[in-house]
């Protein structure tokens, strides 16, 4: 599987991190998440939220 390297923001920091080319979407890992929480809610137009721990 590809391998590549991209540049984000993150909690207000630039990091650089390995993206997986999977097929037609590219993957961030969930390696980002260490030490946040994340609070999905599964339904149309629901909101996504990460806080730090």
């Amino acid at each position: 599987m590809p391998v590549h390297q991209a540049n984000i923001i993150w909690n207000g920091e630039e990091r650089e991190v390995n993206v997986l080319a999977t097929g037609k979407r590219p993957l961030l890992g969930t390696g980002l998440l260490d030490e946040h929480e994340l609070v999905i809610q599964f339904i149309e137009g629901g909101l996504v939220t990460i806080d730090e721990l």
